[in-house]
Order: C-alpha cells, then structure tokens, then sequence
C-alpha cells in the first residue's frame, strides 16, 4: 500500500499516529489553518498536510452505491398512496371514537383469544379493498412497459407500499423513472441480519402478575401475533413448544409439505417463507409455504426466543409456566421470552446467508396475511432485527414500515450494528413511527457451556457438576460417557502439570482422561502430548475465571476446559500424586452434551457496546434512535439443536427485549393506537445510558434515544406525552438550527400530553429540562413549570428551541471520540454539535402509581455568518493583472482553542459552471442539483523543476444541504475526460474511510479517485482515497461546517489524472449528481480547465500557499486574485467563486464577477481604414479592446467607462467589432462596412498586432500548451 504526503506544505504540524485495533497501514493527517486571535483581521496561513494518498478504496460488494454496479434490484414507487393510508385515516376515527366508549367486559380465558382492540366499520374495509384493487390494477398496466424494458419483475405490493420489486440494469433507473404513474425509483438496499435472562433487569414481571384487561390470566402476551420477518423460525425447537428433537430428526425440511406435525401449531399459527434456503440478495428468491429456519442462518429463531419463546427447563423440556415472580430463571436452561404466551409469525426473507432484498413484501403481508383487503387480520407488532446502515426516512423499508405504523401495527427495528459514527443508524428503523432500538448492557456475565461433566469421584464431589466448553476443532464425546481422570505429568516442564512436554506418566494415562493446566505453551501442543500417551480425552482447568473456546488444530481426541474455580476444587479433592499423576482419592467423570448457561452478576449495566449506531437520521436530522434495550450476555434457542441454547448479540438481540415488551402493552391496552403505546415505552424509558461503569458521562441522545426500556415502569403508566407537531414522532427534534452570529433563534413545536385514565383526579407534573448536551446558551424550554393532567385529556403547549448566536461553538458530545479507527489508523473524524436534553414531567400530587415521565429533545445547531465580498465585480484594468477582493459582513469567530473555536473559513476558485437557476427563488431545495463549479490549480506556485505534484481543488454547491458529503446520501461526482473524446477517464466521487476490519463507514471524509472503462465502469483496482480530507481539513483540527452543507470541496494531485508537469496540461470535465436512490439528478456540460493555465488564481494569504488552503472569512482579510484574460475566455470561465464556508443556507457561496464589457451602438457605421469610430457601451476601461472583422486589433482610447474611440486598423473587413477584456467579450449585433480608401491602394501592412494573441477564441482546439511560456503576472513562482 502506497503511502504519500503533500510535498512543500506552507506550514506543518507533526503527524501523530495512535494504532487502532490493528497494525496502522495508513498515515495519520494533521492539516490546519494557522489562527489569528479573536480580535485579529489577518487572513490565515496554507493548510498543511500529511496525505493518506494511495490508499485503495472500496468498491467490492456493498461498499458503492447498487446503482453504480451492472444490475440491480430496484423498487418502483407508483404515485397513489398505498392501502395503509386509507387504512389508517379510518382507524384513527375508530381510535378516537373508541377512546370515549366505556371498556369491553373480560373476554373467556383461552390462551390466545383475539384482543378486544380497535377495528375499522365495514365500510372502510370496502374502500380498503377497492383501493387495493385500483393499485393492482394500475400495476398491472404498466407490466407491458416493464416488459419491453427488459426487466424482470420480482414481486409486487400494494399495501404497505404501492410498489413493484424489479432486476434491471443499473442505467435503467431513469428510464423506468419516466414510465407513466411512476413516483420514484429506489434501489432496494440489502438489508442484514443485525439469553441469560433480561426478565427482571427490566422488571417484566411487573406485567405478567398483571391482570389482563380483556380476561384469560395475567399480561403475558395472549393474545397478540408478532411477526418476526427474519430467517423463519425452527418451530420444532422445544423453546416454541416442539419436541425438542431436531427438524432433521423429524423428516421435516424447508421444501416439504405444509402443514406437518409441527406447524401451524397454537404458537406458530401461521407464516410464510418468501426466500427458500438458497437464496441470498440478489438472487431469486423461491417462496414457499413452510417458515421454516436453517442450522446456517437461525437468526429468526434467536430473536422469536427472545419476544416470546416459552423457555426451556434444563434437560430441555418446554417451561409451560407459571409466569410469575416463581419463575425459576436460576434452574432453566432458556428464560422465556418477554411475551411467552404470544403467537409468533415467522416471515421468512433471508436464506441460509446473505442479505435480502424482501422486507417490503414481507411487511406488505404482515399487514393483511390472508390476501383478502380487510386489515383486521393484521399481525399486532413487527420485529426486524435487520437493516441497512446510513438510512433515511424514504427508504422503502422505512417507509413500508411507517405505513404500517400508521396502520395500527407496532414495527420495532433494530438501529444497528455500525458503531458510533453519526447518521450511520439504519432502515427500516429509521421510518417515522419505527421504534428503533440501540443496544446496551444488562447486569449480568458468565457463558454458554458446550457440555456439563457429573463428578462420581472423589466422593466428596460426587452429583456435582463441572460446566465446560469444547475445543474449537474438537470431536464430541459420545454422550453419558463415563472415564477416569489423570493429572499429566511432563517432569520436564517447570509445571509438570501443565503437559507442555512429552508426559512422563503416559502408563498412568492411557485409556483415560488426562487433566492439564492452562498455561505456558498452545493448548494444541498439549492435547496433541496427551494423545501421544494414549489418553482418550483432556480436561483443561482454566488458569483464572470461566472456560473459554481453545483453538486446538490439529488435535483428534476430544477436549474441554472447565473454570479455575472447578479446576482447583476438582483437583484438591481428587488428591493427584505429585509423580504419577494417580488421584489418591479416586477421580472419575460422566459426560453430558447438554449445553447451557451459567449466570453470574455483571457490573456493565446501562453502558453501551461499541457497535450500537449512532444517528440522527439522514436528510432532516430527525432523532433516531428511539430507544435502547440490553444486547449482550443474552441465552436464547439455538435452531436446528433440539433444546440447546446459544448467545445472541448486536441490536438484532436488542430489538426482541422491545418487540416483546410491546407485545405486552398491547395486550395491557388493547384500545390504545400504536402511536400511543409507543410513547408510553418511550416516555418511561427514564433509565440513561454511560459511557463506564463509574456512572459518570452519559451517552448522547442519538446514540440512546430516550433511554433504556423499563417495563416496570410501562406497565404502570396511563399518562403520555409526544411531539404533536410531527405526528407519528415521539421525540421532538428541531433539525439543522442554524443561528446567526449576531442574533439568536427561536423555534417552536407543539408537544401533547395525554391522560388515557377513564377515571382519577388531577395529577399535577413538575416539567423541566435535564441537558444532556448543553451548548452555549442553547436551550429548550416550555412556557410553564407546572402542568396538570385530568382522564382523558390532552394538554398541549408550545416547546420553545432558544439559541443565541455569539455563546456558540463546535461541541463535541463527551461520550464521542475525536478520532476514528479507519484504515488501520486512527484519523481525526467530523462530529456533530448537537443541543440535546429530555423534557421531564415528574408528578408531584395526585400521581398515584404514575411513574415520572419524559420526551427527548434534539437539535443539530451551529453559529453562522453573514461574510461578503464587499465588491462583486471588478473591470479588468489590463489583459492581465491582480485585483483585491475584500471581506466584509459579519464572521464566525469564536476563538482559537480549534476545534472546539471556529473561524470561519473562505476559498476562492474559478468559477466555470453556473446553473440557469441560480438566483431564481422557484429553484430546488436539492441537494443533488448543482447551483455552482469551480476549480483551482496551484501549477503557479510549484517550483519550474517540479510541477508533476500539481493539486486542483474542485468546488460544487448544489441547491440544498447534504447531511454528509458521501456517496450514500448525496453522491456528487467529478467526471474527467482527458483526451477530449467525450468518453470520461476518471471519476472523483465523494466517500469515507471505512471502520478498520469492516465495511462500515466512517466520519472520517475523503474523496476516491478512480479510472473508468469505456463504459463508465470503475476499473477493478484503480480507485483510492485522493489523500486530501473532503473540504480540506483534517476534521479534528479546524470546524469546516462539513454536516449539512449546500457545497462541497475535493482536492486531487494532477499526477493522479495522468499530468506529469509536462505536456497536456488541460483538459474537459463535468459534474454529475446522484440522489441516494440512484436517480441522476444532474449533469452539467463539459468545462474546459488548464491545469498550467488558470484565468484565475487566488494565491493563497502569504502570498503563494499550494492547495489545498482557505484563507480565514473574517471583515478586512483580502484575497488577492491575479487573472490572465486569454486563459479564462479559453477556459470559459464565468467569475471567481468564493466559498464561505460558516455562512448560512442560500448564502455558502457569492460570484465575484470580471465585468466584460458590452457594445450597444458605434457611430459612424462606415469609415475607411484610418478613421475613428465611437464606440457606446459599459464597462470599458484600460484593458478593453476592440477587434474588427476578422479579429483585427485596433487602437483604442477609453473617453470612459461607457465611450470609447476605435481606429479602423489596417486589414480590417466589413463585419460586426468586438469589444473584449480579460472578463469576456461582447460583439456588436450590426456590422461596420470599411469603406475602400481613395486612389490606388496601399500597400498591405501587418493585419494582426502583436497582442492579437489575446482575441477571441471562437473554438479552443485540444492542442499541448506545454512549450508556451506561463504568463503568470502577479504571481508568485516557488
């Protein structure tokens, strides 16, 4: 791996490099902007760096855009809505003409009766159906279209989602965009797979000893139908009431016939399987009728355990109850699931690997199983314990699940897996109305054993049992094998004991098992010893705490180690002599292949795993996630064993632990919406979250949400409060606030409480703010402290988000590193500043049993300016020179202690492409749309023996703000085509650095360079990460406002384009856009740009800095430009584009014009060579000149600045004058006729002055510069 730093850096700081998890292969950067003080008016120095050029970068498998392969599975979104909505617009009427009625009578007491809960009347239920007949219908129409496209459709819904599934080439997205009806065209991302018991750290019991509103025993979950869309389900497991035997044991397969003896069953009633074992994204899927998990993937099977499997008594029967504070959690093998009683839906969309492309199907079904448009058979929650990391509101998971929502159903997802970088949190728990939920502790430790040994001798530990685990390689014992046991013995190690030696007891062991202590050489070479003397198995006491997994290769004879605790108490009793290994009191064991778990208190309850992801959501900042339950040391069945358990992990653990906790709230409020139900969980989730075990920094909110889940609480709860403003969210969340410098903001949203008690009196709340990130002066706020709440009320008021401008700065949140392991390295990473706190109600009369209660409040916010040009245009004085543009208006300067100060920064770039929009108000929101490109060379300040390390910095603003500056949100490009044949060479696109080890993206941004093929492709191996940060700066030395921002800046070494500071130097180039669906939402024409020859070139502040550099955006700093006029009419240039980096939205970027002067009349309209001509217009000056036909420079006087006097120059033909300067040209719409002189005529003289090298270029012909001269005056050569 190529590893390279910027040669010739104005100023450079030492590179520290921190080694993160593994050898570091890429160079730390330390790039920064040297800062005046608070008060200073200087401009800055250059940014230095030190690059992480040549690093290759990802483009296998998921690591680019589906859209950027050859084909992929897109998901067609037609106009009308989908039947969810008509749905849910009728259920809201029914939930709130419910809401007044008194409550149902108890229903019987069958396990399973249907919930009393809120349906449609039937006349809804017809226009659903009709609806969803008037969607397939319109589907079915544009099948033909489909057809002659030649795209394969995959499926279709109408339900959850008015969409249809189809495989296409991935340059077809367009094409199929413009088919009639069509809404949008999304790639489906892949989605992937994201027990001790948890029972009591979340106090659960608190609902199952309590009685079920609608009758048939206390809350356990009767009732209520979970859908689990994963993997299937091994339904013959005894945790889900099977016979504990394996599915292969019972002649069952995933193709074979439906129903068998096992399924449907009264737990598993019914579910659908929509993958087949083989399939994995983006095969074919092949559907059956039979849910059925695999022994490969077992991933649903885990996370059916979790919500609401029985449980599992230790020889591996089913627990069948009670359900109680008597629930021996201690003696069981598997701890029933949350909701033990509910029904479980299996919804198969992943095979036995791989990811999926199904989930929208799978929830289309969730919402009507029988196919027959009437919702009331709709499952009652949705677990997905999957995703697909950097989501987004509109995904079509996410929106599939919000309709759904909407609906009636509670849809839990996981947030996911990718670690705490932000916006990296997934869909589909990203969808409004999704409870997405990160991952946390519990309060216990301790293992999963493979296999328990039964003491016999020594007597006195005979019955007892020694828990241990296999050898990774190791065989399996048979079972109820039953041997004696020797201590090795190797006289030549310093441990005889230890076996790390050829045994010198190998009589005493052969034919039994040899029992050897941990330590001082492989465990490999000491089972591999205890072979060589004829032992039949080994037995490792673990030298300090519980058994671990042994990688024991090359070994043949079974192995286990046990704890150190049974280690040493097996070996004292047993008496081993100290020669012969021989125990004098008798040593003999029993093996039992019967896996299990052993439990032990844990002290990282409320901390967080590395992995849980971080958000907000992408595109409006929205808070995701929503709330977060334990994950790890979690026992649940392991599919295809029989009655075994296994661990489970990640936030694929952590979703089931809410899924279920939802099941029972239904059941407890079987008339409350999901919305509300929803908020209760969310409300009295009052537990935080820390970053240790001290207790003492808390995690930020959109890394937990509202915090972590407490049934205890829930189960208590009839009061709830949410954000009204933005229905379907619970947590308020302002989005990107950003407040000017010199003033400060106010934003409002309505939040609502409401008392869902039939009966009771006032409860009066205390409200307050507790901040957990506090930023300046930034707060929340609600107009009154005290609140009251009567049944069956709602009380909603304004909460306000204040700010002031000038007590703002670029805070990190404490819980987040400065840095990122990326690359094998750790590099400085971009972070958010994010205001963020809880509105607390706490009840403080009248509360009975009420549990205080509270919301999360969030805003992303940062301080702007309003900085300027204080001049825009400028009339070039001369063909070329230097003109001085200063700054005024108001900056952002908060101070010097970077990067937690911010000075704001501006670049200056040449100015080629501008939008026929830009400065119209009817423009865009878009960030996919470009407004401005501009470009930058520093050929000028390399010295003449070295230009080969050439660096142009591009800049591109489009007509919205990206939350990120990568690919996956808005994927704006740089096409480059160096031979002029209109086919591009190389593409520069906008990435991150990924986590090490992973494919995980990080907050740490730098642009990849790649060669393309003929077709456009990126060819294999050629792309790398430029080098150069995105936006310039290393992100932990200087704020560059990278979060959503309208513009953008790359750098690229010329060298990597192919330049060798010789020949060629220019070449063609065009800016392209992508939305996040794929859709090309721009391209603009090609420019033309000479490295060798800008028009224009901002020098940098000390007078000659090479890219990439700012100067500080502060009143008074002047940036001097030196322009050359015939290099910026060849390039076409259009201005001088200044990129502020901290001003704020429609204001990020400002034209800096070269006036060109303009012709409006000449008089005479004829004349001889000789004569004068008056030329009328604007913008003339020193540097103005006039061409007559064709291209012959006359002599000029400039009257002023709108008359001129032209004499007809010797040559000169009958046609239009053009008058030019080093802005541009403008030619006259009238002709002037030269008039033959009189008598004989003249000889001919010269008909080109020696300046005529400056006229117009009506076409610039792609010819090598290389052997010209630079004209760089005022400029500053190395």
């Amino acid at each position: 791996m190529k590893l390279r730093k910027l040669l010739d850096p104005v100023l450079r700081l030492p590179a520290g490099r921190i080694t993160f998890v593994i050898t570091s292969c890429l160079a730390a950067a330390a790039v920064t902007v040297a800062a005046p003080s608070r008060t200073s008016q200087s401009t800055s120095a250059a940014i230095s760096t030190a690059s992480v050029h040549g690093m290759p970068a990802p483009t296998e498998g998921d690591a680019l855009p589906a859209y950027m392969g050859d084909e992929v599975n897109l998901m067609i979104e037609l106009d009308a809505p989908p039947a969810a909505t008509i749905f849910a617009e009728a259920l809201k009427l029914a939930e709130a003409e419910a809401a007044t009625r008194m409550p149902a009578p108890p229903l019987a007491n069958a396990q399973n009766d249907v919930l009393p809960r809120v349906e449609v009347d039937a006349a809804a239920t017809t226009a659903v159906q009709s609806h969803i007949a008037l969607l397939d219908g319109t589907q079915q129409a544009l099948l033909p279209s489909l057809a002659n496209a030649g795209v394969d459709v995959l499926y279709r819904t109408q339900r959850a989602f008015n969409g249809i599934a189809v495989r296409a080439a991935a340059d077809q997205i367009a094409e199929l965009s413009r088919l009639p009806g069509v809404k949008s065209v999304r790639p489906i991302t892949p989605l992937f797979p994201s027990a001790f018991s948890d029972i009591n750290f979340l106090g659960t019991q608190a609902f199952w000893n309590k009685a079920s509103p609608s009758g048939g025993g206390n809350v356990q979950g009767q009732g209520v139908k979970i859908a689990v869309i994963d993997s299937g389900l091994d339904y013959i497991h005894s945790n889900f009431g099977g016979p504990g035997t394996t599915p292969a044991q019972q002649g069952i397969t995933d193709l074979g016939p439906v129903p068998n003896a096992f399924f449907p069953s009264e737990k598993v009633p019914f579910g659908f399987d929509f993958a087949g074992d083989d399939y994995a994204f983006p095969a074919t899927p092949k559907p059956d009728n039979n849910p059925l998990d695999s022994a490969e993937n077992g991933h649903g099977t885990a996370v059916a355990s979790l919500a609401a499997g029985f449980g599992v008594n230790f020889g591996g029967t089913t627990y069948t109850g009670p359900y109680d504070n008597s629930t021996p959690f201690g003696t069981m093998k598997i701890a029933p699931g949350f909701a033990p009683r509910a029904q479980i839906i299996p919804l198969r969309v992943f095979g036995k690997s791989g990811s999926s492309a199904l989930v929208t199907q799978a929830i289309d079904y969730a919402m009507d199983p029988n196919n027959d448009g009437n919702f009331n058979d709709r499952v009652d929650v949705i677990n997905m314990s999957l995703g697909s990391n950097n989501g987004a509101a509109d995904d079509a998971s996410a929106v599939a699940s919000s309709n759904a929502a909407a609906a009636g159903i509670i849809v839990v997802a996981s947030a996911g897996n990718a670690g705490d970088t932000y916006y990296i949190t997934g869909s589909p728990g990203t969808g409004t109305g999704t409870l997405s939920v990160a991952a946390s502790f519990n309060d216990q430790a301790g293992f999963i054993y493979d296999v328990n040994l039964r003491v016999n001798l020594p007597s006195r530990l005979a019955g007892s049992r020694s828990f241990a685990i296999y050898g990774a390689e190791s065989p399996r014992v048979p079972d109820n094998t039953t041997r004696d046991v020797v201590q090795a013995r190797s006289t030549a190690d310093a441990n005889p004991a230890e076996g790390c030696s050829a045994f010198t007891n190998a009589a005493q062991v052969a034919g039994k098992i040899a029992f050897v202590d941990r330590g001082s050489c492989s465990f490999s070479l000491k089972i591999q010893n205890a072979q060589a003397a004829g032992a039949i198995g080994v037995i490792v006491g673990n030298n300090a705490g519980d058994p671990i997994r042994m990688s024991v290769p090359g070994t043949t004879i079974p192995s286990v180690m046990i704890s150190k605790s049974d280690a040493d108490t097996f070996k004292a009793a047993a008496a081993f002599n100290p020669t012969t290994g021989v125990p004098a009191n008798g040593a003999n064991v029993t093996v039992f292949n019967d896996n299990g778990v052993i439990s032990r208190g844990g002290g990282a309850a409320d901390t967080m795993p590395t992995y849980s992801s971080r958000g907000p959501r992408l595109q409006d900042n929205a808070l995701k996630p929503d709330i977060t339950a334990p994950a790890e040391v979690v026992g649940v069945a392991a599919s295809f064993s029989g009655s075994a358990v296994q661990l489970f992990n990640g936030t694929s653990s952590s979703a089931p632990h809410v899924a279920g906790s939802m099941a029972l709230l239904r059941q407890l409020h079987p008339t409350w919406g999901q919305d509300e139900l929803r908020s209760l969980a969310m409300n009295t989730a009052t537990n935080d979250l820390f970053t240790s075990t001290a207790r003492t920094t808390r995690r930020g909110i959109s890394r937990v949400g509202a915090g972590r889940i407490d049934n205890s609480k829930s189960a208590n709860g009839n009061v709830i409060v949410f954000n009204r403003s933005n229905l379907g969210q619970v947590s308020v969340s302002f989005g990107s606030v950003e407040v000017p410098v010199d003033g400060s903001v106010a934003v409002a949203k309505s939040v609502t409480i409401r008392d869902k008690r039939t009966s009771g009196g006032t409860i009066r709340y205390r409200a307050t703010v507790d901040m957990v990130n506090p930023v300046g002066d930034a707060n929340f706020s609600a107009p009154q402290s005290l609140v009251d709440s009567r049944p069956g009320q709602d009380v909603t008021f304004p909460l306000l988000f204040r700010a002031t401008g000038n007590t703002l700065k670029h805070l990190r949140d404490p819980s987040v590193s400065n840095g990122q392991g990326v690359g094998g390295t750790t590099l400085g990473r971009e972070f958010l500043t994010e205001a963020a706190g809880y509105g607390v109600l706490t009840p403080i009369s009248g509360g009975g049993s009420e549990p205080a209660i509270r919301i999360p409040l969030y805003a992303t916010v940062k301080p702007v300016g309003s900085m300027r040009a204080a001049t825009t245009e400028f009339t070039p004085e001369d063909e070329f020179g230097n003109l001085s543009i200063s700054l005024t208006g108001v900056p952002v300067n908060t101070g010097t202690a970077f990067p937690t100060d911010i000075i704001g920064l501006v670049k200056a770039l040449e100015l080629q492409y501008v939008s026929p929009l830009a400065g119209d108000p009817q423009a865009p929101n878009d960030p996919d749309v470009f407004k401005y490109v501009g470009v930058t060379s520093d050929f000028a300040r390399r010295p003449a023996s070295n230009k080969e390390p050439t660096v142009l910095t591009f800049a591109m603003e489009g007509f919205g703000d990206a939350s990120v500056p990568a690919l996956f949100d808005s994927n704006k490009n740089i096409y480059i085509d160096t031979n002029f044949d209109g086919v591009d060479d190389f593409r520069i696109y906008l990435d991150s650095i990924r986590i090490t080890g992973t494919s995980t993206h990080s907050n740490v941004y730098y642009p990849v360079v790649a060669r393309l093929n003929a077709q456009g492709g990126i060819i294999a191996g050629t792309a790398f990460y430029t080098g150069f940060p995105t936006n310039l700066v290393v992100a932990n030395t200087r704020d560059v406002n990278t979060f959503n921002n309208s513009a953008v800046l790359v750098s690229v070494s010329a060298s990597d384009l192919g330049y060798t500071g010789q020949g060629q130097s220019f070449f063609q180039y065009r800016a392209g856009a992508f939305n996040r669906d794929g859709e090309q939402r721009d391209l603009t024409p090609y420019q033309r740009f000479d490295i060798a020859r800008p028009g224009v070139d901002a020098t940098g502040p000390s007078g000659g800095s090479l890219e990439p550099f700012y100067h500080n955006d502060l009143p008074g700093t002047v940036i001097n430009v030196a322009f050359i006029g015939a290099n910026f009419r060849a390039n076409n240039s259009r201005g001088i584009l200044l990129v502020h980096r901290h001003n704020g939205r429609g204001n990020r970027t400002e034209v800096v014009t070269l006036r060109k002067p303009t012709i409006t009349n000449f008089e005479p309209e004829s004349g001889q060579v000789g004569s004068e001509v008056t030329i009328t217009g604007s913008n003339f000056g020193n540097g103005t000149r006039v061409f007559f036909s064709p291209n012959v420079q006359a002599q000029v006087r400039v009257i002023s600045e709108r008359t001129l006097i032209a004499t007809v120059p010797p040559g000169a033909v009958t046609g239009p004058i053009t008058v030019q300067n080093a802005g541009g040209s403008t030619t006259s719409t009238k002709s002037f006729t030269v008039l033959p002189a009189p008598g004989p005529s003249p000889t001919p003289g010269p008909t080109v002055s020696p300046t005529a090298k400056w006229a117009p270029q009506q076409s610039v012909a792609p010819q090598p510069y290389a052997e010209q001269d630079y004209e760089g005056g005022g400029r500053n050569e190395d």
